[in-house]
């Protein structure tokens, strides 16, 4: 019984964690901090802050795109 179930599963060929890169995040973070510390010096909140984030990385796929 286990041995026909497993052969549905792709993790038997394809083993391993999926590579992900570190420098997508960081190039949004650099860009934000500015930002978001001003945003916390004015004391506009957090969720002001996830809008910069979310801005700048549409942004950074934009220019990559285009």
């Amino acid at each position: 019984m286990v041995a026909c179930c497993t052969l549905q599963y792709d993790h038997l060929e394809f083993s391993g964690v999926v590579p992900r890169s570190f420098v997508g995040p960081l190039a949004v973070s650099i860009f934000a901090a500015p930002v978001v510390q001003l945003i916390d010096l004015l004391s506009l909140g957090k969720f002001l802050s996830q809008y910069v984030g979310k801005y700048l990385q549409l942004s950074l796929i934009l220019l990559d795109t285009y």
